[in-house]
């Protein structure tokens, strides 16, 4: 994924929201790769918004999980 053209939006940001509802912490490093990724690709469009904001929510689900266990 070096691109936004690479990415399918609606798909990927509706797995992003349900790893983050699943709460499992072995998605932990998987979604802050992710984060890193699509924070570095240039892209102020609307779709791209959405999918950072899942990805920001998830990873706090998922690693408000690890302080809590």
């Amino acid at each position: 994924m070096k691109t936004s053209e690479d990415i399918n939006f609606p798909v990927l940001t509706e797995v992003v929201w349900s790893m983050g509802k699943l709460r499992d912490e072995n998605s932990i490093a998987p979604m802050a790769e992710l984060q890193k990724k699509i924070w570095l690709i240039y892209d102020n469009s609307p779709e791209m918004a959405s999918l950072r904001e899942a990805a920001n929510w998830s990873y706090k689900q998922l690693d408000l999980d690890g302080h809590i266990s």
